[in-house]
């Protein structure tokens, strides 16, 4: 039981959220689709399609492909935890890539 008073939402404080909801959000059209895309592409950290990513950032995707290549053969996962770990490390290692040239170009 909790020792916290939740409070209630009553029809007049959410007709209130709803009207304040609206002055708070940009409307979303597909330009402002696109330009926040491009704003995760920028730097990469974010972005979603990995291959204009790498490239859009001065990478070579095949040299990436090379390191997980790599990766894999010494490493050796084994089932499908093992791989799902050696994922999760392989994805960790390329933001720390992207982090550490996002913070030097803010130096820069």
């Amino acid at each position: 039981m909790s020792l916290i008073k939740k409070h209630e939402l009553t029809a007049k404080k959410l007709a209130a959220n709803r009207q304040n909801q609206k002055h708070c959000h940009a409307p979303v059209t597909p330009k402002v689709r696109e330009r926040m895309r491009f704003a995760n592409l920028r730097h990469g950290f974010y972005a979603k399609a990995e291959e204009v990513a790498l490239r859009s950032l001065g990478e070579d995707p095949a040299q990436f492909q090379e390191l997980l290549d790599g990766l894999w053969e010494e490493f050796d996962p084994v089932g499908s935890l093992q791989e799902g770990m050696e994922a999760a490390e392989e994805a960790d290692r390329k933001k720390d890539r992207r982090l550490s040239r996002c913070r030097s170009n803010k130096r820069a």
